[in-house]
């Protein structure tokens, strides 16, 4: 049973929760298979809601909905009324008379004592015949907006407020009648700061009962603000998420890919070792050249041994240099800085070079057969007295930095017989063509080691 994801369960929570708070979309068609899944379940799905006439209502209502969401039932809520224009001219800052300031304040007085008897038409009439006399009087606008508080027009009484604050931000009716105005909008916010300012300057009773209900819904409003802020940050993190989750399972498959195409591109190569000695022309090509193995080996040069059409066949197996060759010294034959370099000749005699054949010195492929070999050259006795004589310990030392001097040591008493003996041992008593040395030096050493014997005949005929 496959188990979901996480990335996958985020993105159901987030239809879930999409679905509960707009219902009507779940009659959309891009949940036509979940309605039908929910119907299989036995759910109950309530019809789709009637398309509205006029369109950019959910728009226009979208912060009404979001505080009907928050918000407890408000018998107090309005709206403003149309405000129509009073003819009162502008404050110019030109200072009234002491006349009219008399007049003004008579008018006013008269106001008051109507407003006190619920007059509250008459009163604004008075009102608004001081305000021409005095318009820069910023307690004249707050006592008009107060008497259109009364008398429920809110759009009147906002207007005078924000004139009167204009004129004197600290006016503190002028404070509470606009906080009131806003508190019956639903504007928390702005209601909380303009009564809370008029508090702090003039406490009264009445507006602290209304203050705080304002701080109750300003509170609600802040948490579901907060709320839905929260939820829009898990969305956007659910989506990060996501699409992290999608790069990677994308580099995950470009990985794969790589490798597959690696793997089929390899597939058609020939696995080779570390080269070996291809026929050709003659010579050993190849780089550092020689035998692999050791510092050295059989290097090439301008001519190296001449192999006719095949040359020395490379492999896994070759000459290996390193810990092997003649016992009795720190180096070994033929590793170290030697081996047997090729020169502009070779080793003469025979039909040339080493020929091809199973290839390597003779015992296995490549350093099995030396350790065997040198194995064998240790426990022969006869070898083993000779190397103690400083003299044979010499020239076999020779040997290393100069292995071409074997064949003029072929005729020594001494060191002839010991190359011979570790020539026949190499050989193991196979054909002389399997001779680490090769035919043509065998047959090269064979005829030096002859021709050297006949001179020593002619010298005692002589």
């Amino acid at each position: 049973m496959r188990v979901l994801s996480g990335v996958e369960l985020e993105a159901v929570n987030r239809v879930v929760e999409h679905l509960r708070c707009h219902p009507e979309d779940l009659h959309r068609n891009e949940f036509r298979e979940l309605r039908e899944y929910m119907a299989s379940l036995g759910a109950s799905i309530p019809p789709p809601p009637d398309t509205p006439d006029v369109s950019g209502v959910r728009k226009e209502a979208n912060s009404d909905d979001e505080e009907e969401y928050v918000s407890e039932p408000d018998s107090q809520r309005c709206v403003l009324e149309p405000v129509s224009d009073d003819d009162i001219a502008a404050y110019d800052g030109t200072d009234p008379t002491p006349e009219d300031e008399e007049r003004a304040m008579g008018l006013k007085a008269q106001a008051a004592e109507l407003a006190a008897d619920g007059d509250f038409d008459k009163a604004i009439d008075l009102m608004g015949q001081a305000l021409r006399i005095v318009p820069g009087k910023a307690m004249y606008w707050a006592q008009r907006a107060s008497y259109f508080l009364k008398c429920t027009q809110p759009g009147a009484a906002l207007q005078d407020a924000n004139r009167a604050l204009d004129l004197n931000p600290e006016n503190v009716r002028a404070l509470r009648v606009r906080g009131t105005v806003n508190r019956r909008l639903g504007k928390w916010e702005e209601a909380l700061k303009d009564l809370s300012e008029a508090q702090a300057v003039d406490y009264d009773e009445g507006i602290d009962e209304i203050l705080r209900f304002v701080q109750k819904r300003t509170n609600d409003r802040r948490q579901f603000q907060q709320r839905k802020k929260e939820a829009q940050r898990l969305r956007q993190e659910a989506l990060r998420r996501q699409r992290e989750q999608e790069l990677r399972e994308e580099e995950m498959k470009r990985e794969q890919q790589q490798q597959r195409d690696q793997q089929q591109s390899g597939a058609g190569d020939f696995p080779g070792g570390a080269g070996g000695f291809p026929g050709g022309a003659g010579g050993f090509p190849g780089g550092a050249g020689g035998f692999p193995g050791g510092a050295g080996g059989f290097p090439g040069g301008a001519g190296g041994f001449p192999g006719g059409a095949g040359g020395f066949p490379g492999g896994a197996g070759g000459f290996p240099g390193g810990a092997g060759g003649f016992p009795g010294d720190a180096g070994g034959f033929p590793g170290g800085a030697g081996g047997f370099p090729g020169g502009a000749g070779g080793f003469p005699g025979g039909a040339g070079g080493f020929p091809g054949g199973a290839g390597g010195f003779p015992g296995g492929a490549g350093g099995g057969g030396m350790q065997s070999f040198m194995e064998s050259l240790f426990q022969d006795q006869e070898l083993a007295e000779a190397m103690k004589d400083p003299e044979v310990a010499a020239k076999l030392a020779t040997l290393r930095s100069n292995p071409m001097a074997a064949l003029q040591m072929m005729g020594d008493p001494k060191v002839g017989p010991l190359i011979q003996k570790m020539m026949s041992k190499a050989m193991g008593g196979s054909s002389p063509g399997s001779s680490p040395f090769g035919a043509g030096a065998s047959a090269g050493a064979s005829a030096g080691a002859t021709s050297h014997a006949d001179a020593h005949h002619s010298d005692e005929l002589d």
